[in-house]
């Protein structure tokens, strides 16, 4: 990933991927691709990026639910 320029969106869902499906599998007990519930995730803007941000953020959601109420942690859904 380069320095000035953040990358392509393409090369942040393959680190996603790589990075946050093992991440969600361990949090919730279920691989993404078993689960009833899904995760999304925020990458750098470019200034974040070019002020040398490179913080991936993946978040597990229930898309039946609006609003949350407890943690996902260990729910195996």
């Amino acid at each position: 990933m380069g320095k000035r320029s953040s990358p392509t969106l393409d090369a942040f869902a393959d680190y996603v991927v790589e990075y946050c499906d093992p991440a969600f599998g361990d949090y919730i007990g279920k691989a993404p691709e078993d689960s009833d519930l899904d995760y999304d995730w925020l990458v750098p803007t470019e200034d974040a990026w070019r002020s040398g941000d490179r913080t991936v953020q993946c978040a597990a959601y229930d898309p039946n639910i609006s609003r949350l109420t407890r943690s996902l942690r260990g729910i195996r859904q």
